[in-house]
């Protein structure tokens, strides 16, 4: 059964915010981006991946936290067989300060799939202030978070989820295979974002916990690729 529009209106931290439906949903875009450009981040990492396939890319469509959504996330899988410390995040996205859950990080939900609960569910959280406060529509450049010193730490074979709170608009691309999914807080739950067309642009880095004699072998192995 379809879904329909709710007259609802909730308050999300200090943002307000009136939700569409995931049948409902449009993206803006594509249009001129707000912002002066990005790059793929100041923290060099052993790991990094983004939704979009290349770091710092930068999306074409953006979503708003009034009829998109009000977290976006998405899921990796740790298959390099080493630990993982989680470093910094990378959010295309635009508006003011977000709450205490402004990103947020699941370490294991048991596959690729969104949470079980919301996002004050999270394992890990913190906040953050966009580098582009807005207001836009399709955010044109990056927020880095670095999160070295939370000691995140991502098991072998583990599925984590992270991303942000959305406090303006997010930023999309076209549905590429990479499923994410935002939160709807009204229905309080996840949608993904793929139903709609769209994978939100998501980043994150790591670096490889290994010690000693591992961390010198793993060393002059990855010399080899440079």
């Amino acid at each position: 059964m379809a879904r329909k529009l709710l007259p609802f209106v909730v308050t999300v931290g200090l943002i307000v915010a009136a939700v569409v439906p995931a049948s409902a949903r449009e993206a803006v875009g594509p249009a001129a981006r707000s912002g002066g450009g990005s790059h793929s981040g100041g923290v060099r990492a052993d790991f990094a991946y983004n939704t979009a396939g290349s770091l710092g890319y930068l999306p074409e469509y953006g979503g708003s936290n009034l009829s998109w959504a009000q977290w976006f996330v998405t899921a990796v899988h740790n298959d390099t067989g080493i630990d993982l410390l989680l470093t910094e995040f990378g959010f295309p996205c635009c508006g003011p300060a977000t709450s205490d859950y402004g990103w947020v990080v699941w370490v294991d939900v048991g596959g690729m799939t969104f949470p079980s609960g919301g996002p004050t569910t999270a394992d890990y959280h913190g906040g953050f202030t966009p580098l582009d406060q807005g207001p836009c529509t399709i955010p044109g450049s990056y927020t880095y978070v670095d999160i070295v010193s939370e000691g995140i730490i991502v098991p072998p074979g583990a599925h984590f989820v992270f991303g942000y709170q959305n406090t303006d608009h997010g930023g999309l691309t076209l549905y590429n295979g990479t499923e994410t999914w935002g939160w709807d807080s009204v229905w309080e739950e996840w949608w993904s974002d793929s139903v709609s067309g769209y994978t939100a642009v998501l980043q994150v880095k790591a670096d490889y916990v290994v010690s000693g004699l591992e961390k010198d072998s793993w060393g002059g192995i990855k010399s080899l690729y440079r």
